[in-house]
Order: C-alpha cells, then structure tokens, then sequence
C-alpha cells in the first residue's frame, strides 16, 4: 500500500539570495505617548502605506510588519536599496506637507540566504538587517558592506564612506554604508 504524496503549499517567499530590508520608526514609543492613540493610528497608517508602495513599487514581499517597523524581501539587492530610499523620500514630503506627520525611519538591508518557514523568514542574514536598521540614525539608509559590493559597479547608487559598527549579539564588527 503506498502513502499519497501531499504537497506542502508553495511559498510566497522566493528562494535563493535575498536582501532584507528591516525599517524602524525612530522614538515610536515616545510618539504614541505625545500623540494619544487615534493620531498615532493615523501616523501609522499612512506610514504604512508609504512603505508598502514603495516595496511593491520595488518588487519585494513584505514578510511582516510590526506596526512600527516592517521585514520585507527582494530579489535584487539593487531595487531594495531604491526601495528604502524611495520610502525615506516620499517620507521626507509628507513631513514637509504635514508637519504634525513626524515620523522618522532607520532602515538596514543585508543581502544573503535565509531560513523560510511559514511565511516567515529567519537566520543570522535576517538579524544581520535587524541589527543594521538598528545601527542606523534617524532618516538614514544603512546597508552592508556585502549589498554594497553588489551593487556598486553599476555607479548609479552613491553610497557614504565604509564605516564599521559593532552590531548587538555578533562578535566582531561589520562593515555598514550610507
């Protein structure tokens, strides 16, 4: 008697290397304290929907959102970083059109392979973005030393000066660019 071959459901994440990109609002907490609960809402929606626009807008997947940051996915190193740029920008003109819409983002992007499981994806390239976004300042784009590499041959993507930092949980310090 032979056992019918169930396939497990395809997943939305692609396979193979990827770039991560972790977005954080900077001082989310203190925020939410000033602006009560229905303004920050409002903050947090339309943020929100400045960042999946540009994901989308870059061929990415958002894997998951955590209402003040979010973990998206992309094949191409390169439309990951115009991705963060593009939300830091269109963030930039709704503080200039609206000056009660004060959030500000840090963004890291780390390109390598990871862990899917369930729609989520896991391992150190993951917390490798996680750590960078946290090691970024406020409106700043930060990404590896190894998503720079890949994508500045084409010299259509000016980057800052290589500094490195040390990232919280890893033991030696990484190379990070603006």
């Amino acid at each position: 008697m032979s056992t019918p071959v169930i396939d497990a459901p395809a997943s939305r994440i692609p396979s193979g290397t990827l770039t991560v990109l972790v977005t954080d609002i900077v001082g989310s907490t203190r925020l939410a304290e000033e602006l009560g609960d229905r303004q920050w809402w409002r903050i947090l929606r339309a943020h929100a929907a400045v960042v999946r626009s540009e994901i989308e807008r870059g061929g990415g997947l958002e894997v998951k959102s955590q209402g003040d940051g979010f973990l998206a996915v992309f094949p191409s190193a390169r439309r990951a970083i115009l991705a963060a740029v593009g939300i830091q920008q269109a963030l930039d003109r709704q503080r200039r059109l609206d000056p009660t819409h004060t959030v500000e983002l840090r963004i890291g992007l780390h390109t390598g392979d990871v862990v899917e499981a369930d729609g989520d994806v896991f391992g150190q390239n993951v917390i490798l973005a996680v750590r960078i976004a946290d090691a970024a300042g406020p409106g700043e784009v930060l990404v590896s030393g190894l998503t720079h590499d890949l994508t500045v041959a084409a010299g259509d993507l000016p980057f800052g000066p290589g500094r490195d930092v040390a990232l919280e949980g890893f033991s030696h310090p990484w190379r990070v660019h603006r």
